[in-house]
């Protein structure tokens, strides 16, 4: 999962407001506040992601086993999958996160279109 499959005039991030109103607030159970989404640019079946799904994802979240988080390297970001406290899971097993890396973010949400393309 990279951030450079998707140009960013395709909107990959946007910054959301969920208030009461919004329906992910109300039937997930979601706390009103800021929400980064961000769209899964390279589906990963094994773990229930497919290539356009939106996570909504919180900053200031502490993270656990089977998270998606946002990672930050470099100035750049990322998704990612935790599998532990310190460690990723990434296609081929598991890796140490790297001194260069934050997690950023944690998801909080997902959300899928299930038919017809907009």
């Amino acid at each position: 999962m990279t951030d450079d499959s998707i140009p960013a005039g395709e909107k990959r991030r946007l910054n959301v407001f969920v208030d009461h109103e919004d329906a992910f607030c109300s039937v997930l159970g979601l706390a009103e506040a800021d929400y980064e989404c961000v769209t899964v640019n390279n589906a990963w079946p094994e773990k229930g992601l497919r290539a356009g799904d939106i996570i909504l994802f919180s900053y200031g979240q502490s993270s656990g086993g089977g998270d998606t988080v946002l990672i930050e390297e470099d100035g750049q970001t990322r998704l990612g999958l935790i599998h532990s406290p310190g460690y990723l899971e990434i296609p081929g097993g598991v890796r140490p996160l790297r001194d260069s890396e934050q997690i950023v973010a944690v998801g909080m949400a997902l959300g899928r279109r299930l038919a017809g393309a907009a």
